[in-house]
């Protein structure tokens, strides 16, 4: 299930792990968990994360999952936002070749 974008109506929202807030591809809003209604239910209000999903708390459906599986992220959040730890951004870069 896509959320809706509130503001223009699309389903291009996106989840930003290092904010936790939706960003809308579309039109460029953000929007913290709490303010997307839900697809199920209508409702807005407090969400809650289960296994990496974000679960509704009023009806309890799953609306999104959480985790990005994109090595090209790991890699931008690790690197460019100096997430590296005690690694060289170069060593961080090597670690992901195949």
């Amino acid at each position: 299930m896509e959320l809706i974008c509130p503001q223009c109506g699309r389903d291009q929202l996106r989840y930003d792990p290092c904010t936790g807030n939706f960003d809308c591809m579309y039109c460029g809003e953000v929007f913290l968990p709490e303010d997307l209604p839900c697809p199920f239910c209508g409702r807005t209000g407090p969400v809650r994360v289960e296994d990496e999903t974000l679960v509704c708390s009023h009806c309890g459906e799953a609306l999104c999952d959480l985790y990005t599986e994109d090595p090209a992220l790991d890699y931008y959040y690790d690197e460019i936002l100096c997430n590296c730890g005690d690694e060289d951004a170069g060593e961080v870069w090597d670690s992901t070749d195949p």
